[in-house]
């Protein structure tokens, strides 16, 4: 069964199924004191485009940070949605471990969005394209891998990220390694 649907049906379909009250039962999303004002967003350079998003760097509160916003096309699904709220879900469970990207919010309204900690130094794949990073540093990045999915893995139940890649892994200006990009993930 062909489960693309129109930008007109996907607006109905929210509407209609992502509601709070929605996401609380089938997604499991748990209180919403995250939740962010679209107006209190403010959209920079974009720096990177995903399956279902583009991300750009951005403010929020008079904080730098990197705000995935959910494109809608003629090709968006439920799917592709229910998507985007498990990884709104995911990370909202994860604020704390130092390997993970930290979630700031999300905004629910008509304009969905994933508000999460901006790493200056991008990706992996691209920070070790540009730089050169001497082998204390390549191992001490391989340690923060290592840690962020012990602490996935060992959580009650656990989390399997099933996307794990050097794009997915992000550089902080300190040259710390955060695991990002959850909407895979189990």
């Amino acid at each position: 069964m062909d489960r693309t649907v129109s930008h007109d049906s996907v607006v109905n379909f929210r509407k209609e199924e992502i509601t709070k009250t929605y996401l609380l039962r089938e997604v499991k999303l748990p209180e919403f004191t995250w939740e962010i004002s679209f107006g209190d967003l403010y959209f920079g350079e974009r720096i990177g485009k995903g399956g279902y998003g583009v991300v750009h760097i951005g403010t929020c509160r008079d904080s730098e940070v990197a705000i995935k916003k959910l494109q809608y096309s003629r090709f968006l699904d439920e799917e592709t949605i229910t998507s985007f709220l498990h990884e709104i879900a995911i990370l909202s469970e994860l604020r704390e471990h130092p390997n993970i990207v930290k979630f700031v919010g999300a905004c629910l309204d008509r304009n969905m969005c994933l508000v999460t900690e901006y790493c200056l130094n991008k990706s992996l794949s691209h920070y070790l394209q540009t730089t050169h990073v001497p082998w204390y540093t390549k191992t001490t990045m391989m340690m923060d891998i290592a840690n962020g999915m012990f602490f996935l893995h060992t959580r009650v139940p656990p989390i399997v990220h099933r996307d794990l890649k050097c794009s997915n892994l992000l550089v902080t200006d300190k040259n710390v390694v955060k695991i990002s990009d959850f909407g895979s993930s189990h």
